[in-house]
């Protein structure tokens, strides 16, 4: 093995050395989805408006204070050399009258018990170090705020775009918070803002070194007004929030490693897929007559006991068994009765048979669409 001379040791030439040590660091990225590659939803999303995850998965909109624009969500194949996807977010429906306490933004939340690392609440709370791409064509400077809901605790900056339709890279670092704590649980402990509009209630102030409480600090330094017209967008990609004062390379994880951390937050179960139009859910058996159940074990263990999505529609749904078949418009679940394993879903009130006959249930257009939730 040849060896490197390095002052007065030998070190193996596939040694670890500092400078491999900065690409090796392994899961130091907080954010899920950062390199925008899953899309359980779908991939395109138009004139979105009133808030929710209508977006690419972990990253949630959210509007207040009066606000009315729409916004259309896309996985975009446009990315800086390195990534092959990104979030494009577009003006669908311009709001130029914005109120005082008007904005929209998206969001990316984090579970408490992730980020005790951050000795948030002590005085040697950590620093933390977010690194992005973006790309737009409407310049001015634009408010990203790490914010702690259950405290109403803040930390703000902000960064700028420069050029019209060139991808950017910009670092952010965020000084660790001494006061207060993050709760060791499943609840969100912290989210990620990326402020697209707000009003002057939250641009009156200015950015503090340190976390703040003051609501005119929310947006400070934020300057321009994304939903000013429909010609405007705006693309992220490469999203890192790590412990630290310093970026490193953004940690790349595979498209499976990725599906499979989101699906703790969500879980598509059937439906939505071009061209299929079965899918089967789950074996199942006749509870009674007019009752059929059966119990679905998640593909991961998720977050919490989730809540169903199921889009409704005549005859969306089927159960086959001994030779017959039962359709049916909708799927429900047993709520409380669950766990983030595994759920009961039924339907009693659409099937007919014998008590104790098994079968399989499953939807029967691809507009019937299935899904799990257990979102922050």
């Amino acid at each position: 093995m040849a060896l490197i001379k390095l002052n007065t040791r030998s070190i193996p030439d596939d040694a670890v050395t500092p400078d491999k040590v900065s690409q090796n660091l392994g899961r130091r990225n907080l954010i899920i989805n950062g390199a925008m590659q899953v899309a359980q939803r779908g991939t395109s999303h138009s004139g979105i408006g009133g808030g929710g995850y209508y977006s690419l998965d972990r990253w949630q909109y959210q509007e207040g204070g009066g606000a009315t624009p729409e916004y259309n969500f896309t996985q975009d194949t446009d990315a800086p050399v390195g990534y092959s996807k990104s979030l494009k977010i577009e003006c669908a429906v311009a709001d130029t009258s914005l109120g005082g306490g008007s904005y929209s933004q998206i969001g990316h939340a984090f579970e408490g018990q992730n980020l005790q690392v951050l000795e948030k609440g002590t005085s040697s709370a950590k620093k933390t170090t977010l690194s992005f791409w973006v790309k737009g064509n409407l310049l001015g400077t634009y408010a990203m705020t790490l914010w702690q809901a259950d405290q109403s605790r803040q930390n703000t900056k902000s960064f700028t775009i420069n050029q019209t339709g060139v991808w950017e890279h910009k670092t952010i670092t965020y000084d660790g918070d001494t006061t207060g704590t993050i709760a060791n649980t499943s609840a969100e402990g912290l989210s990620l803002k990326i402020m697209l509009h707000a009003g002057s209630q939250y641009t009156g102030g200015s950015e503090g070194v340190s976390s703040h409480s003051t609501t005119t600090n929310y947006a400070a330094n934020h300057n321009v007004n994304f939903s000013s017209s429909t010609s405007n967008y705006i693309k992220f990609t490469g999203v890192q929030l790590e412990v630290g004062d310093t970026a490193t390379a953004f940690e790349h994880r595979s498209y499976g490693d990725e599906l499979l951390a989101c699906k703790r937050y969500f879980q598509r179960i059937a439906g939505g897929e071009s061209g299929i139009t079965v899918s089967a859910i789950m074996n199942a058996q006749m509870h009674n007559s007019t009752f059929v159940e059966g119990i679905y074990k998640m593909e991961v263990e998720m977050r919490t006991e989730p809540s169903l999505e199921c889009v409704t529609g005549t005859d969306y749904y089927g159960f086959s068994r001994n030779g017959a078949l039962d359709t049916f418009n909708s799927i429900s679940i047993d709520s409380g009765a669950g766990s983030p394993r595994q759920v009961n879903l039924y339907n009693n009130s659409q099937v007919s048979g014998t008590a104790g006959q098994s079968g399989i249930m499953f939807s029967r257009v691809e507009a019937a669409i299935v899904s799990l939730s257990a979102e922050l």
